[in-house]
């Protein structure tokens, strides 16, 4: 059975529920309780064959795996919903890192002992053909949200895995600490955590979320991919933090929420916080505030990829903070990305790499990946070659070239950048081919069907005067 069809027959086994949203959680508290027990029934049967005593918590802690006491184990109770119901009330005990993630109280008279054990049934069939691991089980995540869809605004939190994976790329992390703002469901923070050195000592994820629902899933990402994160005791808003709580990291990887209304709503911007060094951020629009709180978390060589709206390159009402970000040397290069490549906006949106350390007066890498999207469905995606162009472009930047390639990429002097308002939209900055014009012939044929447009479009007009008069 395919991911897709187990999520598929669990809505079908939970029909009794009629809240999509419910049954969302009510399916990843039981993956996460499934993975926590298959992993347990395993280590008991090793256990058991090397003789020791498979009661001992301390066998399992050397396994690292989380042992879980007789009265919990909700496999072979008599009523298993009501047992799995305790298991979960329980799980912070035996997992402190899961601390808010599951939320037990919808299993308590929701779920029928039948339901559970069709739900046991069909994640035992799945299992037939997918290893037991965390990333599978991530995986298997990722499809309950890709099958369940939020809707509306909060469709944000989605970030394609080609663009996470193209952006911890880019920052090349080995070893290190890294935050992200507004993390979602976690995909970006897992996707740099997977390019750094094995061994967890290596490596430390902050973040914050404003979301409860999306901060549960975070965290659970989080621990399914073996990446334990910080995301706070509580969902937070990142730009209503005290700064000398936040972290001080060498890494930050973040998409922001667009038209963010919640940034309108702070009832007062304190222009004495330090994180406003560039300018007081306007309550017209957040990107400012969000890209100078994340620049105040990076250490003093750290480095940042952050998705942006492609108005934060031009907008006239943020020119001067614009203009001391890169006056500073701060701005690495910006990358304009295809349209309807995110779930949630149709319109072209942009990356800014801002690295510390770099000399005031260093250059910038400016490039165009609009048209370097392959369709696929409804949405457009970026394939490997895409991103591997648009990659070792950046790299070779990083070496001390100035790649030009017409109608791709560009690297402009700083006194460019200033005649041109400190504007950073590539697209006034790269060449591009100049197109063929259309052939006399085409364009009469142009004329003719525009003027019968339009003499239509008149006569419907003139019609609907008439019945209005």
């Amino acid at each position: 059975m395919d991911s897709a069809k187990l999520i598929k027959r669990c809505m079908e086994a939970l029909s009794n529920i009629p809240d999509r949203e419910q049954k969302r959680a009510l399916m990843m508290d039981f993956l996460l309780a499934w993975y926590l027990f298959q992993n347990f029934r395993q280590t008991y049967a090793a256990i058991c064959a090397d003789g020791t005593d498979p009661e001992s918590p301390q066998e399992y802690a050397l396994q690292q795996t989380v042992f879980i006491p007789v009265p919990l184990r909700w496999d072979k109770a008599d009523h298993p919903a009501e047992a799995l119901s305790n298991f979960l009330f329980r799980i912070e005990e035996l997992v402190p890192e899961l601390q808010g993630t599951v939320q037990p109280e919808l299993w308590t008279g929701h779920v029928t002992d039948q339901e559970l054990q069709d739900l046991i049934q069909l994640y035992g069939n799945w299992s037939l053909v997918h290893t037991l691991t965390g990333d599978n089980c991530a995986e298997l995540l990722e499809w309950i949200l890709w099958e369940t869809p939020l809707e509306g605004r909060e469709q944000r939190f989605f970030t394609p895995p080609q663009v996470a994976e193209l952006l911890a790329d880019m920052l090349q992390p080995k070893v290190g600490t890294v935050y992200d703002p507004c993390c979602g469901t976690g995909s970006l923070l897992t996707a740099v955590a997977g390019h750094m050195t094995g061994q967890p000592v290596f490596r430390q994820l902050y973040g914050h979320e404003y979301n409860e629902q999306m901060w549960r899933i975070s965290k659970l990402l989080c621990y399914l991919r073996r990446f334990p994160a910080d995301l706070g005791p509580k969902p937070t808003y990142a730009l209503t933090s005290w700064p000398a709580d936040l972290p001080k990291v060498d890494f930050v990887i973040a998409n922001p929420p667009y038209n963010d209304e919640r940034w309108k709503r702070v009832k007062e911007t304190v222009e004495m916080d330090p994180r406003w060094r560039y300018g007081t951020p306007l309550k017209t629009g957040a990107d400012m505030a969000w890209l100078q709180h994340m620049l105040y978390t990076l250490k003093d060589d750290g480095s940042m990829a952050v998705i942006m709206s492609i108005s934060s390159l031009s907008k006239v009402n943020e020119r001067d903070i614009r203009r001391m970000i890169v006056e500073d040397g701060l701005v690495e290069a910006v990358l304009l990305l295809p349209a309807r490549i995110f779930y949630s906006t149709p319109v072209p949106t942009s990356v800014w790499v801002l690295r510390k350390g770099r000399e005031r007066e260093a250059d910038m890498l400016l490039m165009d990946a609009r048209k370097l999207g392959t369709q696929q469905g409804k949405q457009i995606i970026l394939e490997g070659p895409a991103c591997q162009k648009i990659l070792e472009t950046y790299q070779a930047f990083q070496r001390g070239e100035r790649p030009e390639d017409e109608g791709f990429c560009v690297c402009p002097p700083r006194r460019r950048i200033s005649e041109e308002n400190w504007e950073l939209d590539p697209k006034r900055y790269i060449r591009y081919p100049q197109e063929p014009l259309p052939d006399w012939s085409e364009l009469a044929r142009l004329d003719e069907s525009l003027t019968r447009e339009l003499e239509e479009l008149l006569r419907k007009n003139g019609k609907l005067l008439q019945e209005i008069c």
